[in-house]
């Protein structure tokens, strides 16, 4: 099953996070399959490139809750 989802790479305090698809089977820590964004919340910088979303889902990638809160916030 594959899981669009948030992937965190910044240090302490200057967090930054990857939007990733990751099958969910795979160890945490595992290969991302693609990127399709990211997300600087100190900064509330975001882009995410939504034709990749949508395509992945058209594949049957499911979003997690914090990604689906992002694009949320994109449609605003």
């Amino acid at each position: 099953m594959l899981v669009i989802k948030l992937h965190r790479v910044g240090v302490r305090r200057k967090t930054f996070y990857r939007i990733v698809v990751v099958d969910k089977k795979v160890k945490k820590g595992g290969k991302n399959l693609d990127i399709l964004g990211f997300w600087q919340p100190s900064k509330d910088y975001k882009k995410i490139d939504t034709t990749k979303v949508k395509s992945w889902q058209a594949q049957g990638a499911k979003l997690s809750k914090g990604v689906t809160a992002l694009i949320s916030q994109l449609h605003k």
